[in-house]
């Protein structure tokens, strides 16, 4: 009976084993979130500005910001936000393109802020004077569609039946979109991954978007990270960019990106493969530099939040999302201490 009951507590040391190992793996995700977000707020300039390039770095860090649960007003360099320098510089980069709005946009609406009147700007006015009834599409290019339909379905607003249709038209056979619509341009995973969520953001579920995931899936390496696409002549080995937006439109559709299992990784463990000791993220593994743009895309998608990351008074029904990954667990650590209990007890017997 006694080597009976030894067997079952050794069992029972391996089981709460096996219980910690992946309640341990779970919290990868959140704690590279937390230094990740901590490297990145000590960027902050003194007008409130994120460094990168321009305004659109500032939204992105906001992103990171709000998808964290942190107020993106309340971070503060010499009394100013990043929602104090994307007021300061709304007229310029809001009129500089559809796109532009639209990503400052999904910021305001992500800091509480009314996109209607920010910065002395109607950002929703600039979105629709971008839109062409003929074509149906926003702005020029499908980038410009994907954010204007993203940033319209985050403020509420009617999305054209015509702008729908559009944008499986101007999608190329193989599936995906070109950033900016070019007869010679390829497809490339960050636009098809706006555009699945624009999709999913308007609750459009059609056989282009059932296209357009397969397209984005057949972007992903073997080490489980995402290309900026295949075709590309500067190289097709994943990026934290790439990487994360994937993430973000896999969540979106309502895919697990650990189920897109390669022989080297998930798009989750590719992604924190990226993650340098400083808490930032480089771009790419043979670019080892701390990149404040990886960094602050990788936020959200680690945190499997999706675009918009909020809406105002949408009628749209939000998409089911899959469960957080990470988060603070007690769990692992009763498991430990239980498991290395019962496995000193099962020693003192033996040795008995």
């Amino acid at each position: 009976m006694r080597r009976y009951r030894d067997l079952i507590t050794l069992l029972l040391a391996v089981v709460c084993l096996f219980a910690f190992v992946p309640a341990y793996a779970a919290e990868q995700p959140a704690s590279a979130t937390q230094s990740a977000l901590a490297w990145l707020t000590a960027r902050q300039q003194d007008d409130g500005s994120f460094p990168g390039f321009g305004p659109g770095s500032t939204a992105d860090v906001v992103y990171a910001l709000a998808a964290a649960g942190i107020d993106p007003n309340g971070v503060l360099k010499n009394g100013n936000s990043p929602i104090t320098a994307l007021g300061n510089s709304a007229t310029s980069f809001a009129n500089s393109s559809t796109s532009a709005a639209g990503k400052l946009t999904l910021a305001v609406i992500a800091a509480n802020k009314d996109p209607h009147s920010f910065g002395g700007q109607d950002l929703i006015a600039v979105i629709q004077r971008g839109y062409n009834p003929a074509s149906g599409v926003y702005g020029g290019n499908p980038t410009d569609h994907a954010f204007a339909i993203l940033a319209l379905v985050s403020a509420g607003q009617p999305i054209p039946n015509a702008a729908i249709t559009a944008a499986g038209r101007i999608q190329r056979t193989d599936g995906g979109w070109s950033f900016d619509g070019g007869a010679t341009s390829t497809s490339d995973s960050n636009t098809a991954a706006l555009m699945i969520q624009a999709y999913v953001a308007a609750n459009v579920r059609n056989a282009a978007l059932a296209k357009a995931i397969t397209y984005l899936k057949s972007q992903q390496n073997s080490d489980g990270g995402f290309t900026y696409s295949k075709q590309s002549q500067y190289g097709t080995d994943s990026d934290a960019n790439s990487t994360a937006l994937a993430i973000q439109a896999l969540v979106a559709a309502g895919e697990d990106p650990r189920a897109l299992k390669q022989s080297g990784g998930d798009p989750i463990s590719a992604l924190l493969a990226l993650h340098n000791s400083t808490g930032a993220f480089r771009y790419q593994t043979a670019l080892a530099d701390d990149n404040d743009i990886a960094t602050a895309q990788a936020i959200p998608a680690l945190l499997l939040k999706p675009f918009p990351l909020k809406r105002l008074a949408s009628a749209t029904p939000v998409p089911a999302a899959l469960p957080a990954t990470g988060g603070e667990i007690a769990f692992p650590w009763v498991a430990l201490v239980a498991a290395l209990t019962l496995m000193a007890g099962f020693v003192l017997r033996r040795r008995a």
